[in-house]
C-alpha cells in the first residue's frame, strides 16, 4: 500500500512537472517582443530616392513590395501601400525617429538633397532636441540629437527608437503591459515611457499627449507608420491575444518575405503587424 502511495505521489510530481514544462514551453512560444519599424509608401522608387539619397540608407529588395533600409539599430522595412495618406500629427499614432550628431548640420544637409523638405521647429524633449518632417509619403517622423550624457559620435544614419503617440499613458501601459506582455522601464521621462521586454532589454517607446483623437488609417491601403511585433508562434499568439479582447483586422495569416503576419489595432486605433519570423512565402 505505501508502495502504491509513493508511486502515486512520485507519478503527481512527475505530471506536475510535465505539466509546468509544457506551459512554460507555450508562453515562449507565444510571447511577443519588439521586431522593427514598417514604413508603408505610396511609391517605391520614390521613397528609395529620399531614404537613399536623402537620409543616407543603403537598401536590400526582399520581396516584390518589400525592401529592408539596413539600419545598424533595427530592422526596418519600406512597404509599397495602396494610397497616400498624410499622417494626422493631432491624431494617435506610431512614431519613429533617427539619430543625428549634430541635429542643425542634418537638418541642413538633408534640406540640401530636398529642396521641397521641411522641418518644424526644434524643441526640447527628454534627452536632446528634435524635430519633425515628413517624407514622400506624407509619413511623419522625427530627428534626434541626444544631449543627455556623453553620446559617442557614430556613424549615421540609424533609428534612435520607435513608438506609440497615445492620449492615456495609463491605458496605453494597461495595454501593452497588461495584455502584450511588456514592461514600464522607468516613469522618469514622463510624458515618455520607456517599454521593455521581459528580460529587462529596451522595446519601444511610449508618449502620452492628451489632445490626440483616436487613429483613423486604413490597413493595409494607406501609407503609415507600422511597429512590426514578433513571436515564435502567431498562431498561439493571436489566440491568446484574442481571447484578452485584441482587435485583428486579419481573418488569416499574411505570408510576406519576412515571414507571415497578422496585423491588430491598440485601443487608441494604433495599428501593429505580428510577425511569425522565418516563415515566409
Amino acid at each position: 500500500m505505501r508502495l502504491c502511495r509513493r508511486l502515486t505521489l512520485i507519478s503527481l510530481v512527475c505530471l506536475s512537472a510535465i505539466a509546468a514544462t509544457a506551459a512554460a514551453a507555450s508562453d515562449e512560444a507565444s510571447a511577443i517582443r519588439f521586431h522593427g519599424v514598417k514604413i508603408k509608401v505610396a511609391d517605391m522608387q520614390q521613397a528609395l530616392a529620399f531614404y537613399r539619397d536623402v537620409i543616407g540608407y543603403r537598401s536590400q529588395a526582399i520581396g516584390p513590395d518589400l525592401v529592408r533600409l539596413l539600419d545598424p539599430t533595427t530592422n526596418l522595412y519600406l512597404q509599397q501601400a495602396g494610397r497616400t495618406r498624410a499622417a494626422d500629427a493631432a491624431a494617435s499614432r506610431t512614431v519613429t525617429g533617427f539619430q543625428a550628431n549634430d541635429l542643425k548640420e542634418a537638418m541642413n544637409r538633408f534640406k540640401g538633397q530636398s529642396r521641397r523638405l521641411t522641418f518644424d521647429p526644434i524643441r526640447k524633449n527628454g534627452v536632446g532636441i528634435a524635430t519633425t518632417f515628413r517624407d514622400p509619403s506624407g509619413n511623419l517622423l522625427y530627428l534626434l540629437e541626444q544631449q543627455v550624457g556623453s553620446p559617442s559620435p557614430f556613424r549615421e544614419p540609424r533609428v534612435y527608437n520607435a513608438g506609440f503617440q497615445v492620449n492615456d499613458a495609463e491605458a496605453a501601459k494597461r495595454f501593452y503591459s497588461g495584455i502584450l506582455g511588456f514592461v514600464s522601464r522607468s516613469d522618469r521621462y514622463f510624458p515618455a515611457i520607456p517599454m521593455g521586454h521581459g528580460d529587462g532589454s529596451f522595446a519601444f517607446m511610449l508618449h502620452e499627449s492628451k489632445q490626440l483623437t483616436p487613429a483613423q488609417v486604413d490597413y493595409p491601403r494607406d501609407t503609415q507608420v507600422l511597429v512590426v511585433f514578433e513571436t515564435k508562434d502567431l498562431t498561439a499568439a493571436a489566440a491568446l491575444l484574442q481571447s484578452k479582447g485584441v482587435e485583428f483586422l486579419d481573418t488569416e495569416r499574411r505570408r510576406t518575405s519576412i515571414g507571415r503576419t497578422m496585423a491588430f489595432r491598440d485601443p487608441f486605433g494604433i495599428v501593429s503587424e505580428l510577425l511569425e519570423a522565418g516563415q515566409g512565402n
